[in-house]
């Protein structure tokens, strides 16, 4: 991953922690991973119910 990869997945991290919206959650992934990485091969999102 790139630094811009890092740095987007932090504040990514970030709004998961902060929210239970996952519409909102979704929305703000996308628009960080388009706003902070400039070329993106592939992308996944892995959901889990699994809470520790």
């Amino acid at each position: 991953m790139s630094i811009a990869t890092d740095l987007a997945a932090i504040k990514i991290v970030a709004d998961i922690e902060k929210t239970n919206d996952q519409p909102k959650i979704l929305k703000n992934t996308v628009d960080t991973l388009v706003e902070s990485v400039q070329y993106i091969h592939y992308a996944a999102l892995h959901v889990s119910n699994h809470q520790p």
